[in-house]
């Protein structure tokens, strides 16, 4: 008895650094991984015409200790760091200043968050005038949102285990290399983006038995917050986890 109980010890560790190794990309449970109902974490993409001709711009916003910061991408092609950002209550405000065809721009975003969406304005100031207009983006997830590092916290009855990803795109796809703390490597597989969720499959045997994982989940900028749900030899557990991106995506 003592020594299967030992054994059955064990085998439970190995599952765990098997899950630990594979659970940082898996985003779930969508409201815990926000800090709160209006928290806009994530990317915010919205069209419209400039010159008849139809663009797309983004704007990326992290929400940390209650200070909100964010990138801009736009007609300019480059990154811009967004000015005097603020959330009260759903009430979101931020500015961004650029140079377009030796021309100042400066755009003043504000509207209601609720959920994905925002209702609001956005008031352009050129140095031929200044107009407001309707500002409807959407809160979306495409595959550049994960490209990153993670560092993972799984806490499995007390047994905290930190693992670490790298998310990189080659194409249309993602790829992930998992990194465990005695330097093991595991390839994640058909990692994919589907309505806004993350999701890929794990298999691989431990001591003999064989372990196959899905996950499935939803990042909100830097911050995630999911499950696991795995089968080891016919028993279907779950388990849960939280990752933070360890630095800014390139």
């Amino acid at each position: 008895m003592l020594v299967t109980a030992i054994r059955n010890v064990k085998f439970m560790s190995a599952v765990l650094q098997l899950l630990a190794m594979a659970s940082i990309v898996s985003i779930g449970s969508v409201a815990s991984a926000q800090s709160g109902p209006s928290d806009p974490s994530g990317t915010w993409r919205w069209k419209y015409d400039l010159n008849g001709a139809m663009r797309e711009d983004a704007l990326e916003l992290f929400v940390e200790d209650g200070k909100v910061t964010g990138v801009f991408h736009g007609v300019s092609g480059k990154p811009i760091n967004v000015k005097d950002a603020k959330l009260k209550e759903d009430q979101l405000s931020c500015n961004v200043e650029y140079t377009h065809e030796q021309q100042s721009v400066s755009l003043a975003f504000s509207g209601k968050t609720k959920k994905d969406d925002i209702e609001g304005t956005v008031v352009v100031s050129t140095d031929g005038g200044t107009k407001e207009y309707p500002w409807t983006p959407k809160r979306s997830v495409r595959l550049d949102d994960v490209v990153g590092e993670w560092n993972i916290v799984i806490d499995a009855d007390g047994n905290k285990l930190e693992p670490s990803i790298v998310i990189t795109k080659s194409g249309d796809k993602l790829l992930g290399k998992y990194t465990v703390a005695e330097g093991t490597v595991v390839d994640a597989t058909n990692l994919r983006i589907r309505e806004n969720y993350l999701e890929f499959h794990m298999e691989t045997t431990v001591q003999g038995r064989t372990i196959k994982a899905d996950y499935s989940g939803r990042p909100y900028g830097n911050v995630i917050q999911g499950k696991i749900q795995y089968d080891l030899d016919g028993n279907e557990g779950e388990i849960e986890f939280s990752a933070k991106r360890k630095a800014t995506k390139k």
